[in-house]
């Protein structure tokens, strides 16, 4: 007969009154347990977005062979200038890859996720939660060193949280596991990552893997590039041909939405000839080919005189981002009254000189406008916007503060 008893609010079920003390003892290490991992409590990363289907498909299947491959190094290092697609990428194996089993997405606008006595902690909440033993070995180094976790330099949390717990649980598996590093070059300090970065390639086990994605800094280059499979996004003159042929399938996957929702344009507009043209503007850079498409199908524009614009510029790849930007501000104050000028101003010259990012609250509060956010929507093609940040891509390049002040 089956029997159950309710234990500090817990249901325990057993068939025999001498299975009762185990299950009963199986509960509270199991509540010993959460309690724990509670020192380690993170807040979540918001969705990303993920890479279009059908582009960087040799990227994605290069990280997938590394991953399924235990004698190839345990990290790989994914590098490329800003723009180039490497958070789009490392946003896309998270989604897709099943075998994910952590993940950390450094972002300077966040002080949770710039800040480096963050990162071991945050990855080992991912891996106590993703597989239960694991769970309790990291549970038990926390009780060892009674939760004072954060009181410790990066190198021994490292070693207490990650190393330990999976050296005495996993010596040999044929799946692989896999842990993703975002934009390492974006945490405060990421030096201080870098040796216990470089440590895990001989003393975690190969089928324990590490995706580090960064800008091609020196240091972060002299750390991992002995110890790592490399892949680099090249842009500007070294843009590869298969990168320009994915930036291509995204400008004519977004004209053809255009064109959809614009029945006065005709289906093929407009036309290899400036798909090729702005294929080369963009040399490689993503980021400009998603501001060009959001700035021309923008709602509100004349479409093809918006396309025109762009296209009148000579830049190619960072100086098209500039005047791409500069194009964007021009546009946002034309149509507006007097007064929405002023806040427009006001909002965008704050951001563009403050020394760190700023919440939309903040600037409501410095400024004495409401609604900050939808102020700064008319920028919608080059802003990032959440409730808790504002963030404006390259916090809007140097040439483009003195179009701001010609118009204030």
């Amino acid at each position: 007969m089956d029997h159950a008893v309710i234990i500090a609010a817990n249901t325990v079920n057993y068939n025999d009154s001498r299975d009762l003390p185990c299950k009963i003892n199986e509960m509270m290490e199991e509540s010993k347990k959460n309690e724990w991992l509670k020192e380690l409590k993170a807040s979540s990363h918001k969705q990303r977005e993920r890479c279009m289907p059908g582009t960087r498909v040799d990227v994605l299947t290069n990280i997938q062979v590394w991953l399924n491959d235990l004698n190839m190094p345990n990290i790989l290092w994914l590098s490329g200038s800003p723009g180039s697609g490497k958070t789009t990428i490392a946003s896309t194996v998270v989604a897709d890859f099943e075998s994910l089993s952590g993940q950390f997405f450094f972002c300077r606008d966040q002080a949770e996720f710039c800040d480096p006595d963050n990162l071991w902690r945050h990855l080992a909440l991912d891996l106590a939660l993703g597989n239960d033993a694991l769970g309790k070995s990291i549970a038990q180094a926390l009780e060892i060193q009674k939760a004072n976790i954060r009181g410790l330099d990066i190198s021994t949390q490292f070693e207490h949280l990650i190393v330990k717990p999976v050296q005495e649980l996993f010596q040999h598996t044929v799946t692989p596991l896999l842990i993703v590093i975002d934009a390492l070059d974006e945490c405060d300090k990421y030096e201080k990552l870098l040796p216990s970065l470089k440590s895990w390639s001989w003393r975690l086990p190969k089928f324990l893997k590490l995706l580090v994605t960064s800008r091609h800094y020196l240091d972060i280059k002299g750390t991992l590039d002995s110890v790592s499979n490399h892949i680099g996004l090249y842009t500007g003159e070294e843009v590869s041909d298969q990168t320009s042929n994915d930036v291509e399938k995204y400008f004519t996957t977004r004209f053809s939405v255009v064109t959809r929702l614009q029945t006065s344009l005709h289906l093929n507009w407009p036309g290899p000839a400036k798909i090729s043209f702005l294929v080369k503007k963009a040399a490689g850079l993503f980021i400009w080919a998603k501001c060009a498409m959001d700035f021309i199908s923008h709602r509100g524009g004349d479409t093809e005189e918006r396309l025109n614009v762009i296209c009148s510029d000579s830049g190619e790849g960072i100086d098209a981002i500039d005047t791409l930007y500069q194009h964007i501000v021009f546009v946002a104050f034309q149509g507006l009254r007097e007064p929405e000028k002023n806040s427009l101003s006001s909002v965008l010259g704050t951001i563009v000189i403050a020394k760190n990012p700023l919440r939309a609250s903040d600037l409501e509060q410095l400024l004495g406008v409401r609604d900050a956010l939808s102020i700064i929507s008319q920028l919608s093609p080059i802003s990032s916007l959440t409730q808790s940040a504002l963030r404006l891509f390259g916090l809007i390049l140097r040439s483009t503060v003195s179009v701001l002040l010609g118009l204030v």
